[in-house]
């Protein structure tokens, strides 16, 4: 985004630091900017893809309280199942990571982070159906997963 809506700049105003999540393509240096002139410190959590920033925010969450013991999948194709498993991963204190719709390489963000805490797993969760995430994700998931 290059403008701060009024609502959120009210929203924010109060806060004594703000993270953006993203990067400037998603949020630009400008309206960071203008964040911190109103909260204060401002901490930026963005990787090189939609995948690893979302990893990146997953072990921030973890850091911050949050557990691996529940971790949701959604596409990185499209933000809706993301939107609404963000959502529910937080009301189950877990994380949610993006993946792509047909492939889960071992080197994938999400593989990455599942490989990490794997100990920690009891749930995975998929928001949406194979058009989503593939079954072929799925079975990504689970040779990952099985020692």
């Amino acid at each position: 985004a290059d403008a701060l809506p009024e609502a959120t700049a009210d929203a924010l105003a109060g806060r004594s630091s703000v993270i953006v999540v993203g990067g400037t393509a998603a949020v630009s240096q400008a309206v960071a900017t203008e964040v911190e002139g109103i909260a204060g410190t401002v901490e930026r959590i963005a990787g090189a893809t939609r995948t690893e920033t979302a990893r990146l925010v997953a072990e921030e969450a973890l850091a911050r309280g949050a557990s691996a013991e529940v971790v949701w999948l959604a596409t990185a194709a499209a933000f809706p199942d993301g939107l609404v498993a963000g959502a529910a991963a937080a009301t189950e204190n877990g994380v949610l990571l993006l993946v792509d719709r047909d492939t889960l390489p071992n080197d994938a963000p999400a593989a990455a982070f599942l490989a990490a805490h794997r100990e920690a797993l009891s749930r995975i969760r998929i928001a949406g159906g194979v058009a989503a995430v593939s079954d072929a994700v799925l079975e990504a998931v689970t040779a990952l997963l099985t020692p």
